[in-house]
């Protein structure tokens, strides 16, 4: 937009245009500012080069009295130099800029994704394949187990959410299974330079690598947090890292003696409920407690219901 100019016409108490015009009242079939003109450097009626603006302001300069003045400005700033209909348009054709340039940008950066991921499924090979279940993300680790790419299957798009959740060790464990099966299969035979035992040990790499990039991740982001106290203790509580994106899956629900927390489903596989009580939260610092509970209806994702009921074995039958 700064590189585009528009020309306005001063016809003095307060009446302006903007060149050629803005009303199609006369010289029927004439261009109109904001008309499409692809014949222009611009592609549209009335915005100009600098030098092509400077240009019509030149060649008007030296008309007679009561002729309007003319002046070229840049049309991001145009709009502070004109009223009524000419200052509209030109904020119309600022907001019609802004579009395009916007969706330029959006199809570039589609244009770049989608080449990207050409080039990443042409450089694949085909070594794990099924008919019937979709075995995508395990042939791109057997890709990088081949090459034996850490840092490649790490920045993966594919692999890279898991790694950023924590969860490479579970498609780890699945790729393991159909690693097993090439060159075992007919249908997948081994590439050349593929060895088994290599590539399960690139799997177990893997893991070990994934965990550093998550755990300096989850670090920072606990670090940087305001209730970083908060997500520290409740880490030490269930023994396992709680993020703040953890905090939405955390419910909870208060008692007299104490409060009991259900874990996030990122840690419900490995731990449970846990029951904190005033004196734990004591030891952080006096009068923890009440923040603490507000820190939880703050950040956590809601109550807890009621237990669920135990059920008692049935007694023993004997003959």
């Amino acid at each position: 937009m700064k590189d585009l100019y528009v020309v306005i016409a001063n016809f003095g108490r307060g009446q302006q245009s903007l060149w050629p015009r803005m009303r199609d009242s006369r010289s029927e079939g004439a261009p109109i500012f904001g008309d499409a003109d692809p014949s222009t450097s611009s592609g549209v009626t009335g915005l100009f080069t600098k030098a092509e603006a400077d240009a019509i302001v030149s060649d008007n300069s030296e008309r007679g009295y009561g002729a309007p003045h003319y002046h070229a400005k840049s049309l991001a700033v145009a709009h502070e130099f004109a009223q009524g209909l000419a200052g509209n348009l030109i904020r119309r054709a600022q907001q019609d800029i802004l579009n395009e340039s916007r969706m330029i940008k959006i199809k570039k950066s589609n244009l770049k994704k989608l080449i990207r991921e050409a080039l990443m499924q042409e450089a694949h090979q085909a070594i794990i394949t099924n008919s019937y279940e979709d075995v995508e993300i395990y042939n791109i680790l057997a890709n990088y187990a081949l090459a034996n790419d850490i840092q490649g299957a790490l920045a993966d798009p594919e692999i890279k959410p898991y790694v950023e959740k924590n969860e490479v060790g579970w498609i780890s464990d699945e790729a393991g299974g159909w690693f097993e099966k090439v060159g075992e299969w007919e249908e997948m035979p081994a590439p050349e330079g593929w060895d088994r035992d290599k590539a399960y040990k690139f799997l177990t790499d893997l893991e070990n690598a994934a965990w550093k990039v998550y755990d300096k991740q989850a670090k920072a982001a606990i670090a940087g947090d305001p209730d970083r106290e908060f997500l520290e203790f409740l880490g030490n509580q269930w023994t396992s890292m709680i993020e703040p994106n953890d905090m939405e899956g955390i419910k909870w629900k208060e008692y007299k003696r104490y409060i009991r927390l259900k874990p996030p489903p990122s840690i419900s596989h490995g731990v449970g409920e846990i029951h904190i009580t005033r004196e734990d939260t004591e030891n952080l610092y006096p009068g923890a407690w009440e923040d603490f509970k507000d820190f939880l209806t703050t950040r956590a994702g809601g109550q807890l219901g009621r237990r669920a009921p135990t059920r008692r074995s049935p007694p023993p039958v004997y003959d």
